[in-house]
């Protein structure tokens, strides 16, 4: 009896120093996947939310684009079309104001005001068409001046260039353009003047493109106050 009680004791004694042994590399490897987890997998979890977020968020841009483009496919067309009348019409009163560039709906109809904004295709009463930015060479800054070129030392004096979009303002009900006008950009950098031991480069001689904002402000003070 005393020899098992021995081998039980042995056996128990065992199975302790192996739980033990257990318990020991389990806390070394948590101990090890710590860092690992911190220097990768959580920036690899914020990395691959981010990627889902802007996919998520191109994704259901492009369906509104698509459900946009169908639902509105007729009115978009006024912008393409070239039989529209030069004759101009009348600002309706209380519009409802849809604005496409590029065959679809424009960011800046956002900044117009709750009233101006349509709530389906048959409650649109005007159309604003907004063309491409583009560059125009221009021969004089707005004031008049032309600048001194001549340290760019080429045969032929460059030109001037600022940006420009056109802006076509369309009264649905009568088929009638309201208003059809070039919105300019500021003057090239040149324009303002360059010092003595300045040099003027080619980067100079461009104006930067039209923001959102000076676009938007001519459309409000063409229609008025809501």
């Amino acid at each position: 009896m005393q020899i098992v009680a021995t081998l039980v004791r042995l056996i128990e004694r065992w199975r302790m120093r192996r739980h033990d042994k257990l318990k020991l590399w389990i806390g070394m490897l948590l101990a090890a996947s710590v860092p690992i987890l911190l220097c990768y997998g959580i920036p690899m979890w914020f990395v691959d939310r981010r990627f889902h977020t802007e996919a998520n968020a191109t994704a259901t841009a492009q369906t509104f684009n698509t459900l946009f483009q169908a639902e509105y496919a007729s009115l978009i067309a006024v912008c393409d079309s070239t039989n529209k009348a030069d004759e101009e019409g009348r600002m309706p009163g209380n519009p409802k104001v849809l604005v496409i560039q590029h065959g679809t709906r424009a960011s800046i109809q956002d900044g117009l005001p709750g009233s101006w904004q349509p709530t389906s295709p048959g409650d649109v009463s005007v159309i604003v068409c907004l063309g491409r930015q583009h560059i125009e060479p221009i021969e004089t800054c707005l004031d008049g001046t032309t600048p001194d070129l001549s340290t760019l030392e080429r045969a032929i004096t460059p030109k001037l260039k600022r940006y420009v979009i056109e802006v076509t303002v369309y009264d649905v009900a009568d088929s009638h353009i309201v208003r059809r006008d070039m919105l300019w950009g500021d003057d090239p950098p040149v324009c303002a003047g360059v010092d003595a031991q300045q040099s003027v480069t080619d980067d100079m001689l461009y104006g930067m493109d039209i923001p959102s904002d000076d676009i938007l402000n001519w459309l409000m003070g063409l229609i008025g106050s809501p």
